[in-house]
């Protein structure tokens, strides 16, 4: 599933153009230092990844990047 980027809600926006900035792929830790302390990044992150925006690697400490 593909999402548009309009169609995301505000915080996932936000948190969209955030991860875009990161050139390379983050980790969960660099995740919560990008959205800061106020954001639960893990639905986040989760949201992202079920529409297809961001994508997950790794068999022990997973990795995240955008498409």
């Amino acid at each position: 599933m593909t999402a548009s980027y309009r169609l995301l809600d505000p915080t996932m926006r936000w948190a969209l153009r955030r991860f875009a900035g990161f050139g390379y792929r983050w980790s969960i830790e660099l995740a919560e230092e990008m959205l800061g302390p106020d954001i639960d990044v893990v639905p986040v992150l989760e949201r992202l990844v079920e529409l297809g925006l961001v994508q997950v690697r790794g068999s022990g400490a997973f990795r995240f990047f955008l498409l």
